[in-house]
């Protein structure tokens, strides 16, 4: 299903598993807050829709969320670097503004964007506070796109990479000019460690192409990754282990 919230919502998963295999789209300047529980994704397009339509903006909050990205299927073996968007925040009108809070979340395989159309340039404030991150990846879990201008905060969260290419990060902002952004780091762990080599299951029907192959082990992973010069990053007591850069 896609479901439209166009108005203030709360939703309290109090403890249970909500299965998402459509789009929630929260528009008209909503506001949502989701708490205690989990959220799974099972689609391509099962992500928290975040698109305000003024400068006024949407404020959502996440609190003791833990979300996942879990397609799996004969084609996307258990070992996949496909990272999964959970929540997207795109603005579709000219400055359009998001303040968005993730506290004492989990994410497991699953990524949070943030982007703009063209010409439609937006904004946004995020705050990610005591999260944990969980991915084998060869992109970013917390990833910025293109038409964006903003900040993002991430304090006090632990980075556990499974790093299947010499380009992922765990944060990564786009270079485009269009793209100005400022990330302050504060008190984080960074564990990154090289993919192990998946096997696959011909009696599953999963196919080799489509799993994780890595040649040596990645190097230059990044805690933060930013290119060009319209965005920045301060980075202040960050533990590094593995083959974190």
């Amino acid at each position: 299903f896609n479901e439209d919230i166009n108005n203030d919502a709360t939703i309290n998963l109090s403890g249970n598993t909500f299965e998402a295999t459509g789009t929630i789209e929260l528009g008209s300047d909503a506001n949502l807050d989701m708490k205690d529980g989990d959220y799974v994704v099972n689609s391509t397009y099962g992500h928290v829709d975040v698109r305000p339509t003024t400068s006024e903006g949407s404020v959502v909050n996440f609190e003791n969320v833990n979300f996942a990205f879990n397609k799996l299927s004969k084609t996307y073996g258990p070992s996949t670097n496909r990272l999964g968007s959970v929540v997207e925040v795109c603005a579709s009108v000219a400055d359009a503004h998001t303040e968005i809070v993730f506290k004492n979340c989990t994410f497991d395989n699953a990524q949070i964007i943030f982007e703009g159309m063209s010409d439609k340039t937006g904004s946004f404030n995020a705050t990610f506070e005591n999260c944990t991150f969980n991915a084998l990846t060869s992109s970013a879990p917390i990833y910025v796109q293109n038409y964006v201008e903003g900040t993002i905060k991430v304090i006090g969260c632990t980075f556990n990479l499974e790093c299947t290419s010499s380009t992922a990060s765990a944060i990564s902002v786009s270079s485009s000019s269009s793209t100005a952004v400022t990330v302050t780091a504060e008190n984080n762990v960074f564990n990154a460690v090289a993919a192990t080599p998946y096997t696959f299951d011909e009696t599953k029907g999963e196919t080799e192409e489509y799993n994780v192959k890595v040649n040596g082990t990645p190097a230059n992973i990044k805690f933060i990754s930013i290119g060009g010069t319209t965005s920045t990053a301060t980075e202040t007591n960050t533990t590094k282990t593995g083959i974190a850069a």
